[in-house]
């Protein structure tokens, strides 16, 4: 696999689902700023993504958990991690299979009689390092004590 190219122009760009690693940028004589042994390792480049989701499906009463409960269903069976919380989801993962997900979600919802549904998305990524949910929550409880 020819790591070259559009990556070497894209720093948000990870290495891996399982070892991820950032690519440092002009940081190093590797390509891609890479050792010699992630160099000779042939790996997927994707990149990562954090979103807060709330669906709300909209001409169905006033209770909405039944449809809640089944894209979190979905959530859990595509493998993402995410964390339920009062008014949403925490979903992290890689950028497509995260969409995919939030779209089959959509999907499910129509298809359980719901005529319009309305979705809020605050996401982020970084460049510099990889950071966890628990991380971020870690990073402020850490300022509190």
């Amino acid at each position: 696999m020819n790591h070259g190219g559009n990556f070497k122009e894209s720093p948000y760009y990870f290495i891996d689902n399982t070892d991820i690693e950032t690519i440092p940028m002009g940081q190093s004589d590797e390509p891609l700023g890479l050792s010699k042994r992630e160099v000779k390792q042939e790996r997927t480049i994707t990149m990562r993504v954090m979103i807060d989701l709330c669906v709300v499906p909209l001409g169905v009463g006033v209770s909405v958990s039944t449809y809640v409960a089944e894209c979190e269903k979905i959530l859990k069976d595509s493998g993402l991690k995410t964390s339920l919380h009062a008014y949403g989801t925490n979903i992290e993962g890689e950028w497509d299979a995260v969409f995919s997900a939030v779209k089959r979600c959509h999907e499910k919802i129509h298809e359980m009689g719901a005529p319009r549904i309305t979705t809020t998305i605050k996401l982020g990524t970084r460049t510099d390092r990889i950071q966890t949910m628990e991380d971020k929550v870690r990073s402020v409880e850490e300022k509190l004590n």
